[in-house]
Protein backbone atom coordinates (compact mmCIF):
# COMPACT_ATOMS: atom_id res chain seq x y z
CA UNK A 1 0.00 0.00 0.00
CA UNK A 2 1.26 3.34 -1.06
CA UNK A 3 1.07 6.32 1.45
CA UNK A 4 -0.29 10.11 0.55
CA UNK A 5 2.48 12.89 1.23
CA UNK A 6 3.19 16.27 0.23
CA UNK A 7 6.01 15.86 -1.59
CA UNK A 8 8.49 12.78 -1.95
CA UNK A 9 8.81 9.70 0.02
CA UNK A 10 7.26 6.65 0.85
CA UNK A 11 5.73 4.98 4.05
CA UNK A 12 5.09 1.00 3.99
CA UNK A 13 2.27 0.07 6.06
CA UNK A 14 2.03 -3.89 7.47
CA UNK A 15 -1.26 -5.78 7.78
CA UNK A 16 -1.64 -8.59 9.98
CA UNK A 17 -4.40 -10.69 9.20
CA UNK A 18 -6.86 -10.92 11.71
CA UNK A 19 -10.79 -12.51 11.84
CA UNK A 20 -14.11 -11.47 13.24
CA UNK A 21 -15.55 -12.76 16.47
CA UNK A 22 -19.46 -13.32 16.87
CA UNK A 23 -19.02 -9.79 19.31
CA UNK A 24 -17.31 -7.84 15.70
CA UNK A 25 -14.06 -7.48 17.65
CA UNK A 26 -10.98 -9.12 15.64
CA UNK A 27 -8.97 -11.67 17.08
CA UNK A 28 -5.82 -13.24 15.39
CA UNK A 29 -7.07 -16.41 13.62
CA UNK A 30 -5.46 -19.34 11.65
CA UNK A 31 -6.31 -18.94 8.05
CA UNK A 32 -8.08 -22.13 7.30
CA UNK A 33 -10.89 -20.71 9.99
CA UNK A 34 -14.03 -19.78 9.03
CA UNK A 35 -14.85 -16.15 9.15
CA UNK A 36 -18.26 -14.86 10.72
CA UNK A 37 -20.60 -12.67 8.74
CA UNK A 38 -19.89 -8.97 8.80
CA UNK A 39 -21.88 -7.21 12.06
CA UNK A 40 -24.92 -5.38 10.88
CA UNK A 41 -24.77 -1.71 10.92
CA UNK A 42 -27.74 0.56 11.06
CA UNK A 43 -26.79 3.61 12.33
CA UNK A 44 -23.38 6.05 13.12
CA UNK A 45 -23.86 5.03 16.67
CA UNK A 46 -23.15 1.63 15.81
CA UNK A 47 -19.98 2.37 13.62
CA UNK A 48 -18.86 3.99 16.74
CA UNK A 49 -19.53 1.23 18.66
CA UNK A 50 -17.62 -1.37 16.43
CA UNK A 51 -14.69 1.10 16.17
CA UNK A 52 -14.38 1.08 19.90
CA UNK A 53 -14.38 -2.51 20.02
CA UNK A 54 -11.46 -2.80 17.63
CA UNK A 55 -9.41 -0.05 18.65
CA UNK A 56 -6.68 -2.87 20.34
CA UNK A 57 -6.53 -5.07 17.60
CA UNK A 58 -4.30 -5.56 14.21
CA UNK A 59 -5.79 -5.58 10.62
CA UNK A 60 -6.01 -2.81 8.56
CA UNK A 61 -7.37 0.96 9.02
CA UNK A 62 -10.83 1.25 7.90
CA UNK A 63 -11.89 5.32 7.89
CA UNK A 64 -15.67 6.42 7.96
CA UNK A 65 -16.08 9.90 6.80
CA UNK A 66 -19.65 11.01 7.81
CA UNK A 67 -21.47 14.13 7.23
CA UNK A 68 -24.98 14.35 9.64
CA UNK A 69 -25.53 17.85 8.70
CA UNK A 70 -25.99 17.23 4.93
CA UNK A 71 -25.10 20.46 3.15
CA UNK A 72 -25.04 22.54 6.21
CA UNK A 73 -21.72 23.07 8.06
CA UNK A 74 -20.56 21.53 10.98
CA UNK A 75 -21.48 18.07 10.35
CA UNK A 76 -18.41 16.62 9.18
CA UNK A 77 -16.37 13.43 11.24
CA UNK A 78 -13.80 10.82 10.59
CA UNK A 79 -14.32 7.12 12.53
CA UNK A 80 -11.46 4.91 12.28
CA UNK A 81 -11.76 1.26 12.98
CA UNK A 82 -9.43 -2.06 12.46
CA UNK A 83 -10.98 -4.30 10.04
CA UNK A 84 -10.00 -8.02 8.72
CA UNK A 85 -8.08 -7.16 5.48
CA UNK A 86 -10.44 -10.72 3.75
CA UNK A 87 -13.36 -8.40 5.19
CA UNK A 88 -12.58 -4.98 4.15
CA UNK A 89 -15.06 -5.06 0.85
CA UNK A 90 -18.22 -6.43 2.66
CA UNK A 91 -17.43 -4.32 5.35
CA UNK A 92 -17.44 -1.27 3.37
CA UNK A 93 -20.77 -2.04 1.56
CA UNK A 94 -21.75 -2.66 4.90
CA UNK A 95 -20.67 1.22 6.25
CA UNK A 96 -21.72 2.63 2.71
CA UNK A 97 -25.21 2.03 3.66
CA UNK A 98 -25.64 3.56 6.85
CA UNK A 99 -27.46 6.93 7.41
CA UNK A 100 -25.16 9.85 7.06
CA UNK A 101 -21.81 8.00 5.95
CA UNK A 102 -20.01 10.02 2.95
CA UNK A 103 -17.32 6.81 2.67
CA UNK A 104 -15.77 4.25 4.10
CA UNK A 105 -12.26 2.76 2.46
CA UNK A 106 -8.99 1.68 3.59
CA UNK A 107 -7.19 4.59 5.03
CA UNK A 108 -3.80 5.41 3.54
CA UNK A 109 -0.92 7.82 5.17
CA UNK A 110 0.87 11.24 4.20
CA UNK A 111 3.97 12.23 4.66
CA UNK A 112 6.06 15.57 4.30
CA UNK A 113 9.14 15.81 2.35
CA UNK A 114 10.60 18.98 0.22
CA UNK A 115 13.68 19.28 -2.02
CA UNK A 116 16.60 22.07 -1.08
CA UNK A 117 16.33 25.42 -1.95
CA UNK A 118 19.26 28.00 -3.31
CA UNK A 119 17.95 30.88 -4.57
CA UNK A 120 15.76 34.10 -3.85
CA UNK A 121 12.25 34.82 -4.64
CA UNK A 122 11.26 35.34 -8.55
CA UNK A 123 8.13 33.70 -8.90
CA UNK A 124 5.89 36.79 -9.35
CA UNK A 125 7.54 37.80 -11.94
CA UNK A 126 8.89 35.39 -14.02
CA UNK A 127 4.67 34.92 -13.83
CA UNK A 128 4.23 38.62 -14.94
CA UNK A 129 1.99 38.83 -11.54
CA UNK A 130 3.62 41.85 -10.86
CA UNK A 131 2.29 43.61 -13.86
CA UNK A 132 -1.37 43.48 -13.12
CA UNK A 133 -1.49 44.05 -9.64
CA UNK A 134 -4.25 46.81 -10.61
CA UNK A 135 -6.82 44.34 -11.85
CA UNK A 136 -7.03 42.14 -9.23
CA UNK A 137 -5.82 41.45 -5.91
CA UNK A 138 -7.75 38.23 -4.33
CA UNK A 139 -10.12 40.38 -2.54
CA UNK A 140 -13.10 38.71 -1.22
CA UNK A 141 -11.75 35.42 -1.87
CA UNK A 142 -11.36 32.65 0.27
CA UNK A 143 -8.52 30.26 0.08
CA UNK A 144 -8.33 26.94 2.35
CA UNK A 145 -5.19 25.81 2.79
CA UNK A 146 -5.18 21.94 3.20
CA UNK A 147 -2.03 20.96 5.34
CA UNK A 148 -0.08 21.42 8.46
CA UNK A 149 -1.71 24.19 9.54
CA UNK A 150 -1.05 27.96 9.26
CA UNK A 151 1.23 30.31 12.07
CA UNK A 152 -1.53 32.96 11.62
CA UNK A 153 0.30 34.77 14.04
CA UNK A 154 3.32 35.29 11.37
CA UNK A 155 3.95 39.42 11.04
CA UNK A 156 2.82 38.60 6.84
CA UNK A 157 0.20 37.28 7.83
CA UNK A 158 -1.79 39.05 10.42
CA UNK A 159 -2.31 42.43 8.52
CA UNK A 160 -6.10 43.27 7.90
CA UNK A 161 -7.27 42.57 5.12
CA UNK A 162 -10.22 45.61 3.12
CA UNK A 163 -12.91 46.12 5.43
CA UNK A 164 -10.67 44.86 8.72
CA UNK A 165 -11.29 41.34 7.75
CA UNK A 166 -8.74 38.93 9.47
CA UNK A 167 -6.33 37.62 7.16
CA UNK A 168 -6.22 34.19 8.56
CA UNK A 169 -9.18 32.49 9.94
CA UNK A 170 -9.02 30.65 12.68
CA UNK A 171 -9.98 27.44 10.63
CA UNK A 172 -10.16 23.69 12.05
CA UNK A 173 -8.31 20.74 12.43
CA UNK A 174 -9.21 17.21 11.28
CA UNK A 175 -6.31 14.83 12.87
CA UNK A 176 -7.97 11.31 13.62
CA UNK A 177 -5.73 9.69 16.31
CA UNK A 178 -3.67 6.79 16.22
CA UNK A 179 -5.03 4.60 19.72
CA UNK A 180 -3.46 6.12 22.22
CA UNK A 181 -2.76 9.51 20.53
CA UNK A 182 -4.84 12.43 21.93
CA UNK A 183 -7.48 13.82 19.26
CA UNK A 184 -7.18 17.18 17.89
CA UNK A 185 -10.19 17.17 15.90
CA UNK A 186 -12.03 20.54 16.24
CA UNK A 187 -8.76 22.28 17.64
CA UNK A 188 -8.02 25.38 15.69
CA UNK A 189 -6.03 25.33 12.28
CA UNK A 190 -4.10 28.52 12.50
CA UNK A 191 -0.91 26.77 14.25
CA UNK A 192 1.58 25.41 12.23
CA UNK A 193 3.94 22.91 14.19
CA UNK A 194 5.45 21.75 10.47
CA UNK A 195 5.84 24.89 8.58
CA UNK A 196 4.75 23.58 5.40
CA UNK A 197 1.26 25.08 5.21
CA UNK A 198 2.60 28.67 6.69
CA UNK A 199 4.82 28.90 3.59
CA UNK A 200 2.18 27.54 0.98
CA UNK A 201 -0.35 30.17 2.53
CA UNK A 202 2.48 32.98 2.11
CA UNK A 203 2.65 32.23 -1.30
CA UNK A 204 -1.06 32.49 -1.73
CA UNK A 205 -1.71 35.79 0.13
CA UNK A 206 1.66 37.28 2.35
CA UNK A 207 0.54 40.94 2.61
CA UNK A 208 1.41 43.84 0.21
CA UNK A 209 2.77 47.07 0.89
CA UNK A 210 3.49 46.06 4.58
CA UNK A 211 7.44 46.66 4.54
CA UNK A 212 7.87 43.00 5.21
CA UNK A 213 9.03 40.32 3.98
CA UNK A 214 7.51 38.68 0.78
CA UNK A 215 4.03 39.82 -1.49
CA UNK A 216 1.31 37.00 -2.07
CA UNK A 217 -0.18 36.08 -5.79
CA UNK A 218 -3.07 37.16 -4.26
CA UNK A 219 -2.32 39.49 -1.66
CA UNK A 220 -6.32 40.22 -0.41
CA UNK A 221 -7.21 36.74 -0.31
CA UNK A 222 -8.48 35.27 2.72
CA UNK A 223 -7.15 31.63 3.88
CA UNK A 224 -8.65 29.50 6.05
CA UNK A 225 -6.65 26.44 7.40
CA UNK A 226 -7.78 23.40 7.75
CA UNK A 227 -5.11 21.05 9.34
CA UNK A 228 -4.45 17.76 8.28
CA UNK A 229 -1.03 16.88 9.23
CA UNK A 230 0.61 15.81 12.30
CA UNK A 231 3.85 18.00 13.42
CA UNK A 232 5.85 15.39 11.77
CA UNK A 233 3.83 15.75 8.31
CA UNK A 234 2.03 12.83 8.74
CA UNK A 235 -1.65 12.17 8.39
CA UNK A 236 -4.33 10.00 7.26
CA UNK A 237 -6.26 10.51 4.05
CA UNK A 238 -9.97 10.47 5.47
CA UNK A 239 -8.77 13.14 7.36
CA UNK A 240 -7.97 15.22 3.83
CA UNK A 241 -11.46 14.15 2.32
CA UNK A 242 -13.38 15.54 5.48
CA UNK A 243 -11.33 18.78 5.66
CA UNK A 244 -12.54 19.44 1.96
CA UNK A 245 -15.88 19.14 2.45
CA UNK A 246 -15.79 20.90 5.32
CA UNK A 247 -14.14 23.98 3.79
CA UNK A 248 -16.54 23.64 0.95
CA UNK A 249 -19.06 24.17 3.54
CA UNK A 250 -17.44 27.05 5.02
CA UNK A 251 -17.89 28.82 1.46
CA UNK A 252 -14.24 27.85 0.30
CA UNK A 253 -13.96 29.41 -3.42
CA UNK A 254 -10.57 27.75 -3.90
CA UNK A 255 -9.01 24.62 -2.10
CA UNK A 256 -5.26 24.57 -2.45
CA UNK A 257 -3.70 20.47 -1.68
CA UNK A 258 -0.21 20.29 -1.79
CA UNK A 259 0.03 16.51 -1.43
CA UNK A 260 0.49 14.02 -3.35
CA UNK A 261 0.75 9.77 -3.86
CA UNK A 262 1.08 7.12 -6.36
CA UNK A 263 -2.78 5.31 -5.26
CA UNK A 264 -5.85 6.99 -5.75
CA UNK A 265 -8.02 7.13 -1.84
CA UNK A 266 -11.95 6.55 -2.80
CA UNK A 267 -12.96 9.24 -0.07
CA UNK A 268 -10.48 12.10 -1.11
CA UNK A 269 -11.75 11.63 -5.05
CA UNK A 270 -15.45 10.87 -3.92
CA UNK A 271 -14.89 14.67 -1.66
CA UNK A 272 -13.62 16.09 -4.80
CA UNK A 273 -16.21 14.93 -6.91
CA UNK A 274 -18.81 16.88 -4.48
CA UNK A 275 -16.83 19.93 -3.70
CA UNK A 276 -16.07 20.61 -7.50
CA UNK A 277 -19.67 20.18 -8.97
CA UNK A 278 -21.91 20.83 -5.97
CA UNK A 279 -24.65 23.29 -7.26
CA UNK A 280 -26.68 23.92 -3.75
CA UNK A 281 -24.37 26.70 -2.79
CA UNK A 282 -24.91 30.25 -3.63
CA UNK A 283 -21.10 30.88 -5.26
CA UNK A 284 -20.00 28.08 -7.90
CA UNK A 285 -18.68 25.46 -6.98
CA UNK A 286 -14.79 25.29 -5.53
CA UNK A 287 -11.67 25.26 -7.77
CA UNK A 288 -9.49 22.02 -6.76
CA UNK A 289 -5.62 22.96 -7.17
CA UNK A 290 -2.94 19.95 -6.32
CA UNK A 291 0.37 19.76 -6.36
CA UNK A 292 1.49 17.13 -9.13
CA UNK A 293 4.19 15.64 -7.25
CA UNK A 294 8.05 15.03 -6.61
CA UNK A 295 8.71 11.41 -8.13
CA UNK A 296 10.07 12.44 -11.28
CA UNK A 297 9.13 10.13 -13.84
CA UNK A 298 8.78 6.62 -10.84
CA UNK A 299 4.63 6.82 -11.43
CA UNK A 300 2.30 7.79 -14.68
CA UNK A 301 -0.28 8.97 -12.22
CA UNK A 302 0.18 11.14 -9.12
CA UNK A 303 -3.54 11.58 -6.78
CA UNK A 304 -4.89 13.35 -6.33
CA UNK A 305 -3.46 15.77 -8.52
CA UNK A 306 -4.55 13.35 -11.17
CA UNK A 307 -8.21 13.39 -10.51
CA UNK A 308 -10.15 14.74 -13.59
CA UNK A 309 -11.51 17.47 -11.79
CA UNK A 310 -8.29 19.07 -10.42
CA UNK A 311 -5.69 21.47 -11.47
CA UNK A 312 -2.36 19.55 -11.54
CA UNK A 313 0.80 21.59 -11.15
CA UNK A 314 4.63 20.72 -12.01
CA UNK A 315 7.48 22.53 -10.53
CA UNK A 316 9.45 25.14 -12.49
CA UNK A 317 12.55 27.23 -11.85
CA UNK A 318 13.45 30.21 -12.71
CA UNK A 319 14.65 30.10 -16.67
CA UNK A 320 11.37 28.00 -17.04
CA UNK A 321 13.06 24.57 -16.77
CA UNK A 322 10.91 22.13 -15.12
CA UNK A 323 12.36 20.35 -12.08
CA UNK A 324 14.06 17.19 -12.10
CA UNK A 325 12.04 15.87 -9.40
CA UNK A 326 8.40 17.13 -10.25
CA UNK A 327 6.13 14.14 -11.58
CA UNK A 328 5.72 13.48 -15.14
CA UNK A 329 1.93 12.39 -16.74
CA UNK A 330 -0.52 13.40 -19.28
CA UNK A 331 -2.48 14.28 -16.37
CA UNK A 332 -0.24 17.51 -15.32
CA UNK A 333 -2.16 20.46 -16.75
CA UNK A 334 -0.33 23.39 -15.70
CA UNK A 335 3.54 24.56 -14.46
CA UNK A 336 4.38 26.98 -11.77
CA UNK A 337 7.65 27.99 -10.05
CA UNK A 338 8.23 25.56 -7.29
CA UNK A 339 11.70 25.29 -7.36
CA UNK A 340 13.77 27.61 -4.23
CA UNK A 341 10.76 29.76 -3.27
CA UNK A 342 10.60 32.18 -0.12
CA UNK A 343 7.93 32.21 1.70
CA UNK A 344 6.91 32.89 5.09
CA UNK A 345 7.88 30.31 8.12
CA UNK A 346 7.05 29.54 11.57
CA UNK A 347 8.77 31.28 13.93
CA UNK A 348 7.75 34.35 12.25
CA UNK A 349 11.00 34.45 9.84
CA UNK A 350 11.37 33.58 5.83
CA UNK A 351 12.59 30.45 4.21
CA UNK A 352 13.15 28.61 0.58
CA UNK A 353 11.76 25.77 -0.35
CA UNK A 354 11.26 23.63 -3.41
CA UNK A 355 8.62 21.06 -4.64
CA UNK A 356 5.18 20.71 -6.43
CA UNK A 357 4.18 21.59 -2.88
CA UNK A 358 4.97 25.17 -3.46
CA UNK A 359 3.63 25.27 -7.38
CA UNK A 360 0.44 24.31 -7.03
CA UNK A 361 -0.46 27.41 -4.23
CA UNK A 362 1.17 30.04 -6.84
CA UNK A 363 -1.81 28.28 -9.17
CA UNK A 364 -4.50 28.40 -6.41
CA UNK A 365 -3.39 32.07 -5.75
CA UNK A 366 -3.90 33.21 -9.70
CA UNK A 367 -7.22 31.07 -9.29
CA UNK A 368 -8.13 33.27 -6.61
CA UNK A 369 -7.77 36.08 -8.87
CA UNK A 370 -9.62 34.64 -11.63
CA UNK A 371 -12.60 33.90 -9.06
CA UNK A 372 -12.44 37.69 -7.97
CA UNK A 373 -12.75 38.84 -11.68
CA UNK A 374 -15.90 36.76 -12.28
CA UNK A 375 -17.01 34.94 -9.48
CA UNK A 376 -19.51 32.54 -11.61
CA UNK A 377 -15.98 30.90 -12.85
CA UNK A 378 -15.96 26.90 -12.02
CA UNK A 379 -12.54 25.12 -12.02
CA UNK A 380 -13.25 23.38 -15.62
CA UNK A 381 -12.89 27.67 -16.90
CA UNK A 382 -10.17 28.30 -14.45
CA UNK A 383 -8.33 25.96 -16.01
CA UNK A 384 -9.38 26.62 -19.79
CA UNK A 385 -7.93 30.07 -18.86
CA UNK A 386 -4.79 29.17 -17.13
CA UNK A 387 -4.35 26.44 -19.93
CA UNK A 388 -4.91 28.62 -23.10
CA UNK A 389 -3.00 31.87 -21.85
CA UNK A 390 0.14 29.67 -20.51
CA UNK A 391 3.63 30.21 -21.85
CA UNK A 392 5.07 26.91 -23.70
CA UNK A 393 8.49 26.13 -21.62
CA UNK A 394 8.91 22.58 -22.77
CA UNK A 395 8.30 20.12 -25.68
CA UNK A 396 5.85 22.26 -28.44
CA UNK A 397 2.13 22.09 -27.59
CA UNK A 398 0.67 20.13 -24.47
CA UNK A 399 3.58 17.91 -22.43
CA UNK A 400 3.81 15.24 -19.41
CA UNK A 401 6.43 17.71 -18.27
CA UNK A 402 4.90 21.07 -18.04
CA UNK A 403 1.30 20.48 -19.03
CA UNK A 404 0.01 23.37 -21.10
CA UNK A 405 3.23 25.24 -20.13
CA UNK A 406 4.09 27.40 -17.40
CA UNK A 407 1.40 29.80 -16.07
CA UNK A 408 1.18 33.74 -17.26
CA UNK A 409 -0.67 35.69 -14.66
CA UNK A 410 -0.82 38.88 -16.61
CA UNK A 411 -2.14 37.03 -19.63
CA UNK A 412 -4.74 34.93 -17.83
CA UNK A 413 -6.05 38.38 -15.80
CA UNK A 414 -5.82 41.33 -18.92
CA UNK A 415 -5.19 39.25 -22.29
CA UNK A 416 -5.98 42.35 -24.16
CA UNK A 417 -2.59 44.09 -22.35
CA UNK A 418 -0.82 41.65 -21.87
CA UNK A 419 -1.00 39.04 -24.92
CA UNK A 420 -0.03 35.02 -24.56
CA UNK A 421 3.91 35.10 -24.54
CA UNK A 422 5.17 33.44 -27.92
CA UNK A 423 7.00 30.07 -27.38
CA UNK A 424 10.77 30.42 -27.27
CA UNK A 425 12.49 29.73 -31.04
CA UNK A 426 15.49 29.28 -29.98
CA UNK A 427 14.94 26.20 -27.57
CA UNK A 428 17.34 23.07 -28.72
CA UNK A 429 15.56 20.16 -31.11
CA UNK A 430 16.47 16.64 -31.63
CA UNK A 431 15.27 13.27 -31.68
CA UNK A 432 15.48 9.41 -30.22
CA UNK A 433 16.32 7.12 -32.81
CA UNK A 434 16.42 4.21 -31.17
CA UNK A 435 16.74 2.86 -27.63
CA UNK A 436 17.77 -0.86 -27.82
CA UNK A 437 19.37 -3.21 -25.20
CA UNK A 438 22.97 -4.83 -26.99
CA UNK A 439 24.00 -7.44 -24.36
CA UNK A 440 24.39 -6.12 -21.02
CA UNK A 441 24.36 -2.64 -22.08
CA UNK A 442 21.53 0.22 -23.28
CA UNK A 443 22.58 2.29 -26.39
CA UNK A 444 20.68 4.78 -27.66
CA UNK A 445 20.92 6.96 -30.96
CA UNK A 446 19.81 10.53 -31.85
CA UNK A 447 20.08 13.57 -33.12
CA UNK A 448 20.42 17.05 -31.43
CA UNK A 449 20.77 20.93 -32.18
CA UNK A 450 21.36 23.92 -30.70
CA UNK A 451 20.69 27.47 -32.42
CA UNK A 452 22.54 29.08 -29.47
CA UNK A 453 26.06 26.50 -28.78
CA UNK A 454 27.18 23.38 -28.73
CA UNK A 455 24.15 20.95 -28.18
CA UNK A 456 24.23 18.65 -25.09
CA UNK A 457 22.06 16.10 -24.66
CA UNK A 458 20.78 14.65 -21.43
CA UNK A 459 19.89 10.79 -20.63
CA UNK A 460 18.07 9.57 -17.98
CA UNK A 461 17.14 6.22 -16.42
CA UNK A 462 14.79 4.38 -14.39
CA UNK A 463 14.87 1.33 -13.08
CA UNK A 464 13.40 -0.02 -9.80
CA UNK A 465 12.87 2.97 -8.20
CA UNK A 466 16.76 3.62 -9.07
CA UNK A 467 17.51 6.81 -11.32
CA UNK A 468 20.70 7.80 -13.07
CA UNK A 469 21.45 10.57 -15.00
CA UNK A 470 24.03 11.60 -17.77
CA UNK A 471 24.88 14.81 -20.00
CA UNK A 472 26.42 13.91 -23.51
CA UNK A 473 28.19 16.67 -25.43
CA UNK A 474 26.55 16.13 -29.21
CA UNK A 475 29.09 16.67 -32.32
CA UNK A 476 28.02 17.20 -35.80
CA UNK A 477 24.21 16.43 -34.90
CA UNK A 478 24.23 13.19 -34.00
CA UNK A 479 24.93 11.20 -30.44
CA UNK A 480 25.50 7.65 -29.47
CA UNK A 481 25.31 6.75 -26.34
CA UNK A 482 26.26 3.27 -24.46
CA UNK A 483 26.33 1.83 -20.96
CA UNK A 484 26.10 -1.09 -18.94
CA UNK A 485 23.26 -1.61 -16.84
CA UNK A 486 21.30 -4.89 -14.43
CA UNK A 487 18.58 -7.05 -16.10
CA UNK A 488 15.41 -5.55 -16.06
CA UNK A 489 12.68 -2.88 -17.70
CA UNK A 490 14.47 0.22 -17.93
CA UNK A 491 12.94 3.62 -18.94
CA UNK A 492 14.90 6.38 -20.62
CA UNK A 493 14.21 9.60 -21.01
CA UNK A 494 16.50 12.02 -23.46
CA UNK A 495 16.29 15.55 -23.42
CA UNK A 496 18.32 18.44 -25.17
CA UNK A 497 19.42 20.73 -22.55
CA UNK A 498 19.34 24.83 -23.69
CA UNK A 499 22.15 26.82 -23.96
CA UNK A 500 22.95 29.06 -21.82
CA UNK A 501 19.77 28.21 -19.72
CA UNK A 502 19.84 25.18 -18.52
CA UNK A 503 16.36 24.38 -19.89
CA UNK A 504 15.96 20.47 -20.97
CA UNK A 505 13.55 20.09 -23.69
CA UNK A 506 12.12 16.39 -23.80
CA UNK A 507 13.03 14.87 -27.03
CA UNK A 508 11.54 11.19 -26.19
CA UNK A 509 11.20 8.39 -23.63
CA UNK A 510 11.49 4.66 -24.40
CA UNK A 511 11.33 1.30 -22.15
CA UNK A 512 13.85 -1.20 -22.81
CA UNK A 513 14.59 -4.61 -21.26
CA UNK A 514 17.78 -5.91 -20.17
CA UNK A 515 18.12 -9.49 -20.16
Amino acid sequence: MHPFRLAVGLVATSLVVTGWTSTGAIVAGAAEDPLPEVPELRTLDDVTELAASTRDDDGVRVAVLSDVNGATAGGIGVTALTADPAQVDALTDELDAVPGVVSAAVDTRLELAEDPYVSQQYAPGRMRANQVQGVATGDGVLVAVIDSGVQGSHPDLTPALPGGRPRVLPGTTFLTPDFGKPNLTGSPGNVDPNGHGTHVAGIIAAARDNGLGVQGIAPDAQILPVRALDPKGFGWSSDVAAAILWAHQQGADVINLSLAGPEEPRAVSDAINWVATDPSRSQRPTVVVAAAGNSGMAYPRIWPAAHPRVIAVASSDSVDGIASTSSRGTYVDVAAPGVSVLSTCTTSVYCFRSGTSMASPQVAGVAALLREQDPRRAGWSVETILESSATDIDAPGVDPASGAGRVDVAAALDPARFPKVPRNPRLPTGTVDSVTAEGRAIMVRGSARDPDGAPLVRIESLVDGRRSVREIPVGGGRYVVGWPEAPGTHLVCVSAVDSPSRQPVPLGCRDVVVK
